[in-house]
């Protein structure tokens, strides 16, 4: 943006302070660089209106678990800075991107839920050893293999085999730098909007690029991090899950949160929500996953799994309650049909599940020692504490006291509400912040 754009956006502010109590921190070059990566990554096309910037750093801010402020505050802009995927997210232009995304997956999977997949590296980085870049694809694809399942649940079985050569391959992984093909160019290293990779979603439908992982060569990749450089193996393990066709998540301990960990993620578990969103892409929907998606969707921040870089604000979170005077079910419908791609009829008895889950949160959470929040807004919603990590292990050692949440899915009655109680909310939540 040129340095008259900067000028007009401060005018903007300017004009907007007397009438408003939510001015956004514009400051120089600073603000240019955060406009431009909100521009890279899709929450805005523009930049000259002040109300489209306020709407645009709200957005990216619920995205991140931030405070949602539409202001460009400090925490926001420290996030702005880490490396993250390089999204707008590359996948059919007329698709949006979604979570749990049934428009975008492989359509190869076997009728005993296998998918197999081949990959074949066509260009290597000259900063590790070719030996070292083997060695991470296949532990990081053995990682999606492994920690995919769900137990007692229908689960896909991902199997990875290495192609023979790059056309026979669904995922072709290789470095480049700047223009390298294709229309996503890379910046250079050190770039204020620090994009490290981007993947091709599996219905990109543009040549062979389906599934392919592309990687800045212009950036310093090593097998752990080590000075200063970016470890391969935690932004791999990330665009595989697109490669897959998922989208980003917004728990930030999830393998697909979008902003790259710093800590090596070779040996790491993965999480609920990672789990839930590719079987739910190539199994479909079910009750364990509906409830880990409300918590993650509509339940928001809800999990800070003792969050040590303060990307996670909001500890106490309102819960949305479904009413007869308000629209919470019916907007629950509609998220579930046009993000999650599920069919009309089966989204209306989710809603109706989902409101039964919430209204549970409601009823007792009111006397659980880990929520003791008044209800606000007329009681459509209540706050929502998070557990400590010693009411984490508490938590934990519930699940060897009780019958486990998910041996018990088949046997509860999920359409009385009396099925959401203290032990069922014991168990979920055993299963869920393990």
């Amino acid at each position: 943006m040129a340095e008259n754009d900067v000028t007009k956006v401060k005018k903007i502010e300017r004009t907007n302070l007397d009438n408003s109590n939510s001015a956004i921190r514009f400051e120089g070059i600073l603000a240019t660089n955060s406009f431009r990566t909100l521009e890279r990554y899709g929450y805005t096309t523009k930049v000259s209106e002040f109300d489209d910037l306020t709407e645009a750093l709200k957005k990216f801010q619920e995205e991140m678990g931030l405070k949602i402020s539409g202001e460009l505050d400090d925490d926001t802009i420290d996030v702005m800075k880490r490396p993250r995927c390089g999204g707008k997210l590359i996948l059919n232009r007329s698709d949006r991107v979604k979570r749990f995304a049934h428009s975008s997956r492989w359509e190869k999977m076997t009728s005993d839920n296998v998918l197999r997949l081949k990959w074949f590296i066509s260009q290597y980085t000259k900063d590790m050893s070719v030996s070292e870049i083997r060695s991470i694809v296949k532990k990081s694809f053995g990682l999606w293999s492994t920690q995919t399942i769900i137990h007692s649940m229908p689960s896909v079985t991902l199997v990875f085999e290495e192609a023979k050569d790059e056309h026979d391959a669904d995922i072709t992984i290789l470095w480049a730098e700047g223009e390298h093909g294709d229309e996503y160019k890379f910046d250079d290293a050190g770039d204020e909007i620090n994009i490290l990779a981007h993947t091709f979603y599996p219905n990109y439908h543009r040549g062979t690029l389906n599934g392919d992982i592309h990687l800045d060569d212009a950036e310093t990749w090593t097998s752990d991090g080590r000075y200063g450089g970016t470890t391969f193996a935690n932004v791999f393990i990330h665009e595989i899950g697109h490669a897959l066709g998922l989208g980003h998540s917004k728990q930030e301990e999830a393998i697909m949160f979008p902003v790259y960990k710093k800590h090596p993620r070779e040996h790491e578990h993965f999480d609920l929500d990672d789990k839930c969103a590719i079987n739910w892409n190539y199994i479909g929907p079910s009750n364990t996953c509906l409830f880990v998606w409300i918590m993650s969707e509509i339940v928001k921040h809800q999990v800070d799994h003792n969050s040590k870089n303060g990307m996670v604000a909001n500890n106490e979170t309102p819960i949305p309650r479904c009413k007869e005077d308000n629209e919470v079910q019916e907007k629950i419908e509609h998220k579930l049909w046009r993000e999650l791609n599920v069919d009309p009829q089966k989204a209306h008895e989710y809603s109706k599940l989902s409101c039964r889950f919430l209204n549970g949160l409601h009823r007792e959470f009111r006397e659980h020692p880990f929520s003791l929040d008044e209800a606000s807004l007329n009681n459509q919603t209540k706050l929502l504490e998070l557990p400590t990590v010693r009411q984490k292990r508490h938590l934990r050692h519930l699940r060897h006291r009780r019958i486990r949440y998910h041996k018990n899915r088949h046997s509860l009655s999920f359409h009385d509400d009396d099925a959401f109680n203290s032990r069922f909310f014991d168990n979920f939540l055993s299963l869920y912040t393990q």
